[in-house]
Parts: structure tokens; C-alpha cells; sequence
């Protein structure tokens, strides 16, 4: 676990189904729908620090987290793994009355904003629970009414961002899917990190 690993890199939507619905419509040369402004890189870096901190997430039942800025610093944010029932909730959340909706590409453009309520973990300084602890992560019928869950709240948050940051973010949110689904198929094996 001393030395940086070079490995195969895993996509995260051969893994993640609501990774592989977002990537569904994918397209380079657009760059509102575009995963990744350059092509997947076949093999990635697995750092000392990367393989301590899966392995201390995964013995801990905690989350995996990494930490990322924009302009020398001054735009900071930490992401972090979603559960199952997360992903759930995100997918039930963007796909609007339970069906993709009119058009595909606003379904995508939704899941990537429900994903990223999900998966901030931290945002310029400001700490944002994961959604598990804030109640149910699916509407609920209260009184009457349709009550949305208390994630939903972070919804205006992210979508209000300047475009060009959100698209910024996307690529980190890809880029950590990536590591973060490698790190779980080469756990498997231990191929980077074989028993000292």
C-alpha cells in the first residue's frame, strides 16, 4: 500500500446503473451532456493515500471522500460515495412521476443535479448531511400532501450554480466514480494492494 498503483481503470457506469443511465447520453462534443471533456483514460492512478482511505472507509462502514478546488482554492467541495438507496432516491427524484419524462436529455440533465445533491459532502466551508440521516429519502404523504424529502432542499442550492461550475463539478463527480469504482474491483483481487 506504500507505492502508487497504476491499474485498469473501472467506468462507473459498468457498475452503477444510475451512472450508466447519465451516461446514456453522452456525447464529447456537446458540453452540457458531456461526461468527460477528454476520453476515458484506460488505466488510473491509485495513490498510498486513495487505498488507505478506501480501506479505512470500507473497515469503518463510513464513507469514501476526496476533496477538490477551482480557482487557487477559493472554490472548494468534498465528495463522497452514495449508498444504494441513495441512488435509488436520486433515480426516483429525476425521473419526475416515475417515468424518464418528455424528453431524455432533461432526465439526464436532472439526475446529474439529484446525483450531486447526493454526493457533496462539503461545499465552499458549508457541511451537507448525508441524506440517509435526514429522514425519509423518498416523498412522503403527510396530512394530505406530498412532503419531498428534507435532500431535496439542496436541490436550489446546486442548480442556481453558475453553469460552468456545475459542468466543472460534473467532471470531479465522473473523475471520483471512476477512482472509487476501481477501488472496489481491485479490492477484490488486492491487485494494489498486495499483502506486505
Amino acid at each position: 500500500m506504500v507505492e502508487p498503483s497504476t491499474v485498469p481503470a473501472e467506468k462507473p457506469e459498468k457498475h452503477d446503473t444510475v451512472m450508466s443511465v447519465s451516461a446514456e447520453e453522452l456525447d464529447s462534443k456537446n458540453f452540457f451532456l458531456g461526461m468527460a471533456d477528454k476520453p476515458m483514460e484506460n488505466e488510473i492512478e491509485v495513490t498510498p493515500v486513495d487505498k488507505a482511505k478506501f480501506v479505512d472507509a470500507v473497515l469503518t462502514n463510513s464513507r469514501f471522500k476526496a476533496n477538490y478546488s477551482f480557482f487557487g482554492g477559493k472554490f472548494t467541495f468534498t465528495l463522497k460515495n452514495r449508498t444504494y438507496e441513495e441512488a435509488r432516491a436520486a433515480m426516483l427524484a429525476a425521473t419526475k412521476d416515475g417515468i424518464f419524462g418528455e424528453n431524455r436529455t432533461l432526465f439526464v440533465l436532472r439526475l446529474r443535479l439529484m446525483l450531486m445533491c447526493m454526493q457533496v459532502d462539503m461545499l465552499n466551508g458549508t457541511a451537507y448531511p448525508d441524506a440517509e440521516t435526514l429522514g425519509s429519502l423518498v416523498p412522503v404523504f403527510e396530512d394530505g400532501k406530498t412532503v419531498p424529502p428534507k435532500w431535496m432542499d439542496r436541490v436550489k442550492i446546486f442548480s442556481e450554480l453558475p453553469e460552468a461550475v456545475f459542468e466543472a463539478m460534473w467532471q470531479c463527480v465522473h473523475e471520483f466514480e471512476t477512482k472509487y469504482w476501481t477501488l472496489v474491483r481491485h479490492s477484490r483481487d488486492q491487485d494494489f494492494w498486495r499483502p506486505e
